[in-house]
């Protein structure tokens, strides 16, 4: 006799997507509360992007997209503006191909560290030039270097969380 669950796998799905979205929203309000913008205006740890990472994992890629999607929509919706939407869209949106990008290539020799660290370069590089777009000036190009060296420290951070979580996932979600 066929379970109940193993009949709705499509539903399981969608609740661990909503549950993501969820986690991901928690996390970006949370952060706001980490003072590091104090010391370096633009930087952030970027903890709603471990939930990006780890759903590349476990989902396709138009599904971490939404997630992504969704994430930033909600997050400027409840306590953002329309500025930090168009930022924060391009760097998850970038990012997040960056690390999809990455993780095809299937080389043993870059760890989900090493695609966050990527990501996290990724998310810099995108806000930075949407920020170019809107002032219309290249000059902004050089406060790049600042964040790429704090996205170093971000991606490992992010990227450790993340590759300890995979492996629980991985065993709690079974699609």
């Amino acid at each position: 006799m066929k379970s109940i669950i193993q009949g709705h796998r499509p539903v399981k799905r969608l609740v661990f997507i909503g549950l993501f979205i969820s986690l991901a929203l928690t996390l970006n309000y949370f952060e706001r509360f980490i003072p590091i913008a104090i010391t370096m205006p633009g930087v952030k740890l970027g903890l709603a992007n471990v939930v990006s990472l780890v759903a590349l994992s476990l989902f396709s890629l138009p599904e971490v997209l939404a997630i992504v999607i969704i994430r930033t929509l909600l997050s400027a919706t409840f306590y953002g503006s329309i500025s930090a939407l168009m930022f924060s869209m391009a760097g998850g949106v970038l990012s997040l191909l960056g690390m999809w990008a990455l993780m095809k290539l299937k080389l043993e020799s870059i760890s989900t560290i090493g695609i966050s660290i990527f990501g996290a370069l990724c998310h810099n590089v995108g806000q930075v030039t949407v920020a170019v777009v809107i002032l219309q000036s290249v000059a902004i190009y050089s406060y790049l270097p600042i964040l790429l060296v704090s996205s170093l420290v971000t991606g490992v951070i992010i990227g450790i969380v993340a590759q300890r979580t995979v492996p629980y996932l991985k065993h709690v979600y079974r699609p």
